[in-house]
């Protein structure tokens, strides 16, 4: 926060400091002095307040936003009348921290608590969609997270204290600023990371575009960088058209499977593909987060808010005891894959864990057994229905020999067909429908089924190839042995479960991949095994300059005041973008911009003069 030096004179507003800068307003700390209530007012920059198609839809288009009146939403109270010389929204004063300022300390959140947040502002979508207004522009910075008592006085009420609140603002900013005269500057409107591919060929907007950015926030929050990235704008609006991005699992193996595919379902690039609404990608959250457990998302943020920095500690042991708990269940309904995903999540956590290893090792160990036996039972019941059906044939062949010898037979008496073959039994399975083969193994097996799963057999192996994503200089464990040669190379390895990760040669660079422990199953191409070699955040710092804001926005999103320094997230080696130093009110210096190359797990400093 600053305090102000030289502000605009409103009537009915005292402007008391400046809490927030974009790129469509300065934000203040203001007084009504009508009502005596503090307030947050929206002045927007001079450029576009002299734009007379703005000024024209300004005030239609902030009536239109101030219907919605839900408790995720920022209220909006006033709007300034067209006859004044500023145009400006006054808004309820939040007082928390935002959601960017949260990822810029933690870089990445737990899914759960991410979705715990997203299940708020799904609620605060979803009231506006029914107001038939879409926000446009859902991203971090948009997302506010009230505390109750941040810079209040103390009260002695016996009433308890309500819990921490999240809130959506700045609902329609984008389509209010979308006038002509504007858009043809070239200036994007929104955020290019967040905004759907149809809102960037000019489309119609619908709801579904806000269902798309909700899931590129998720993913950020996620997995502590966006879905869709690049040097500039111009590269991040090619990628969100190309539609192409890692799946949150790769990119980070703590998220797990499930939510990697709760968010691919999001960013689906035909809109008519994504989620139908926002209550149905609230749904699919609700349902991932009652899984493990979590049946009460609002008290996740307020543990969180509570002690930031002790909420991974204690959320932790309570995920992996709910992820093992689930896959122990879909074990014992049968849904291996699901199984899987569970225990490699809880091993992303927990990579050595000897118990979590085990139970894996377990699980894929009955899998194969299963499989086995499956093959085994087909084969019996096959065999069987072939030999039945000789013998039939031998008995019918027999008999229709005897009737030839004894004279024609009766018109009345009944041809003996030959009988099908059996089929198996598919009821018992949960996957019968998907595959009508498949026969189910369980404890009332007939004998020779039950001795078919312990019968020793040769070895069975696959060739296997490992890849990397990211630097490929290194080397590679496979089950904790050492392989120098490993790029392009085909492994044997036996059927079952096994342990990669991928060790780069740069440790100041990038960070070894987790392990990951992939169940290898029979076959006879050969199956590749990706790994994702993380980088090391790069770090910018800024000494000797006025004090003021940095922003870089193809390098990282918010601000970074000066002097100080941030660390950046990194998804290559390097990247080089513009950094423009705004100075305090009051500084003799103007604004001015500089290149500047950030390098992984490297600091890069900069200077003003």
């Amino acid at each position: 926060m600053r305090a102000l030096e030289s502000t605009p004179e409103l009537a009915k507003y005292e402007l008391i400091e400046q809490i927030g800068f974009g790129g469509m307003a300065v934000v203040y700390r203001a007084r009504d002095r009508r009502l005596g209530r503090e307030v947050a007012v929206k002045l927007i920059h001079g450029h576009l307040r002299e734009n007379a198609e703005v000024a024209r839809r300004f005030v239609s288009e902030a009536r239109a936003v101030a219907r919605l009146r839900h408790p995720n939403v920022v209220e909006v109270f006033d709007v300034s009348d067209e006859s004044e010389p500023e145009r400006y929204l006054v808004v309820e004063l939040v007082r928390g921290t935002t959601l960017r300022a949260l990822l810029t300390r933690h870089k990445r959140l737990p899914a759960e608590l991410t979705a715990a947040i997203g299940l708020e502002v799904a609620a605060a979508l979803s009231h506006a969609h029914e107001q038939s207004i879409v926000h446009r522009d859902v991203k971090p910075e948009n997302v506010l997270i009230e505390i109750v008592g941040a810079d209040s006085a103390p009260t002695t009420s016996s009433k308890p204290p309500e819990r921490p609140r999240v809130k959506l603002t700045d609902f329609g900013i984008a389509k209010l600023l979308d006038a002509q005269g504007v858009t043809s500057t070239g200036q994007v409107l929104g955020s290019p990371a967040h905004m759907a591919p149809e809102q960037i060929e000019g489309g119609e907007v619908t709801p579904r575009a806000d269902v798309f950015a909700l899931g590129v926030m998720l993913y950020e929050c996620m997995v502590g960088r966006l879905p869709f990235d690049g040097n500039n704008p111009a590269q991040v609006l090619r990628r969100v058209l190309e539609g192409v991005y890692p799946p949150a699992v790769r990119e980070e193996p703590r998220v797990g499977a499930t939510w990697s595919d709760v968010l691919d379902r999001a960013l689906v690039h035909d809109e008519s593909g994504r989620y139908e609404s926002i209550e149905a990608f609230a749904t699919a959250m609700r349902a991932a987060l009652e899984r493990v457990g979590v049946t009460e998302p609002t008290a996740e943020i307020e543990k969180f808010l509570t002690d930031q920095d002790a909420y991974a500690s204690e959320f932790e042991p309570r995920l992996i005891d709910a992820l093992v708990s689930s896959g122990e269940r879909a074990r014992r309904d049968g849904d291996f894959p699901l199984a899987a995903s569970e225990f490699n999540r809880a091993l992303a956590h927990r990579p050595k864990d000897p118990m979590l290893l085990e139970r894996a090792s377990r699980l894929a160990r009955r899998e194969r057994l299963l499989r086995v036996a499956r093959n085994a039972a087909l084969g019996a019941l096959l065999a069987g229905a072939t030999l039945g059906g000789v013998i039939l044939y031998r008995h019918h062949r027999a008999t229709v020999l005897a009737a030839r010898s004894a004279g024609p037979s009766p018109s009345h008496a009944p041809a003996l067909a030959l009988a099908p073959p059996a089929k198996p039994d598919d009821s018992a399975h949960p996957n019968a429908a998907a595959s009508a083969t498949s026969v189910p193994a369980h404890r009332h097996a007939p004998p020779a089924l039950r001795e078919a799963r312990h019968r020793p057999g040769p070895v069975e192996t696959r060739l296997v190839t490992v890849d990397v994503v990211g630097p490929k200089g290194g080397y590679l464990n496979i089950d904790g042995v050492r392989k120098d040669t490993w790029f392009g190379v085909q492994h044997e390895l036996t059927v079952g479960p096994h342990t990669f990760e991928f060790v780069p040669a740069d440790a100041d660079c990038c960070r070894p991949s987790p392990p990951l422990t992939r169940n290898i199953d029979e076959g006879d191409t050969v199956e590749q095994v990706m790994l994702t070699v993380a980088f090391r955040d790069a770090r910018l710092r800024v000494d000797r300059s006025p004090q003021g804001i940095v922003r870089c926005r193809a390098l990282f999103g918010g601000d970074l005041e000066v002097p100080g320094s941030l660390g950046v997230p990194m998804s290559r080696l390097s990247a080089t973008g513009l950094c423009t130093l705004s100075p305090e009110v009051g500084e003799p210096t103007s604004p001015e911009t500089k290149e500047v190359t950030l390098t992984a797990g490297q600091t890069t400093e900069i200077s003003w003069p």
